[in-house]
């Protein structure tokens, strides 16, 4: 007698489905923060599920677990975020799994195509009408800039870019990958005219083409792109600075908040409404204070050593913290897969990588 196969319901394909849809709504700001926070109900009843099913928590680091939570609750509770405790749900449900790092990957790049196609989708049938918006450049002329469907053009290109590295861990030719996401970052520039997105994908093409495995530079990088945002603001934070007017107006903000004396923020939200600070890690001191920055910066310093042996996820990892100085997507649970993965690394035991992507 043929043993039937069972209909089994991939639970952590949905989980990670879920996430990135709860961060993509309320960048959007398409349901209302109680609807969003339905989604986020669903996740955690999921985990349960997953949890429960499973039995896991044997393979899991309860120091880093405990210490975890702690900045969990208190982000919960001060500043009514659910971040860090999405990335420990996720990072505890694929701890026993022995090709996590692929999968969550694989969910999360599948995910990103859904939303982005459909974004496009909406969009085109008239049901979402964030369409174009105007740019004027030498004086009077107005360029016109699509967003594609989402909330600002910008924004469309963070989605297409992360969705290329994403398709660049999987990618086996080096030379081949290049020539399709430079072609790929054209046709998207043209469209949304970010130039923000331009320089990132121009810079992660260099950084694939010309990376020295022999730095070991990870461990420092958060630090390191504080540092260049604030020197960024220092140096061209002047209002008539050519790379000032380049970024929109970036480096001047920056310099506003920080000689203002805003980043001075132990807890709480410190950003003006209406004053945009495109900066990931001026956004996570402003927006939810110091006591965060340094729980961030410990896990990347932690986490960072621990990526080094995989050098796809390093030339990611770092060009993710680069366009974190000039956008506030760096820290995006629903974008920065590598922000899962360092997450899952400091929670489980086994967290040793092995060199993965050895194929040009």
């Amino acid at each position: 007698m043929k043993n039937k196969k069972s209909l089994t319901i991939n639970y952590k394909g949905i989980l990670i489905f879920l996430i990135v849809l709860f961060r993509y709504l309320k960048m959007q700001k398409v349901l209302s923060n109680s609807k969003s926070n339905l989604i986020f109900l669903g996740i955690i009843l999921l985990v349960l599920i997953i949890i429960i099913r499973r039995r896991i928590l044997r393979n899991i680091n309860f120091k880093w677990l405990i210490f975890s939570l702690i900045f969990a609750f208190a982000q919960l509770l001060f500043l009514q975020d659910v971040d860090i405790l999405l990335l420990i749900a996720i990072s505890i449900i694929f701890s026993e799994d022995k090709d996590a790092i692929k999968k969550i990957i694989k969910y999360f790049l599948i995910s990103l195509i859904i939303i982005f196609i459909s974004t496009i989708l909406l969009s085109k049938l008239g049901i979402l009408n964030y369409s174009t918006i105007s740019r004027v450049i030498e004086g009077n002329i107005r360029v016109q800039r699509n967003s594609l469907g989402f909330k600002h053009p910008n924004e469309a290109y963070v989605y297409f870019f992360f969705i290329s590295i994403g398709m660049y861990y999987f990618s086996k030719k080096k030379l081949s990958y290049c020539i399709v996401m430079l072609i790929g970052t054209f046709i998207m520039y043209n469209i949304t005219l970010s130039r923000t997105g331009l320089i990132c994908s121009i810079a992660f093409l260099l950084l694939i083409l010309f990376y020295n495995k022999n730095i070991k530079i990870n461990k420092y990088m958060f630090i390191i792109a504080t540092v260049i945002t604030f020197l960024i603001a220092i140096i061209f934070g002047e209002p008539n600075n050519t790379i000032n007017i380049m970024l929109s107006n970036r480096p001047f903000l920056y310099n506003y908040y920080i000689t203002n004396g805003y980043i001075f923020n132990l807890i709480g939200n410190n950003i003006i409404d209406g004053v945009t600070l495109d900066n990931s890690f001026l956004n996570l001191i402003v927006g939810s204070g110091l006591l965060f920055y340094v729980f961030y910066s410990i896990l990347y310093y932690l986490s960072g050593k621990l990526l080094e042996n995989d050098r796809k996820l390093t030339q990611i990892f770092i060009i993710i913290l680069i366009y974190g100085c000039i956008e506030t997507h760096a820290l995006n649970i629903g974008l920065n897969f590598v922000l899962i993965i360092q997450m899952y690394l400091l929670l489980t035991k086994n967290n040793k990588l092995k060199e993965l992507n050895e194929n040009e």
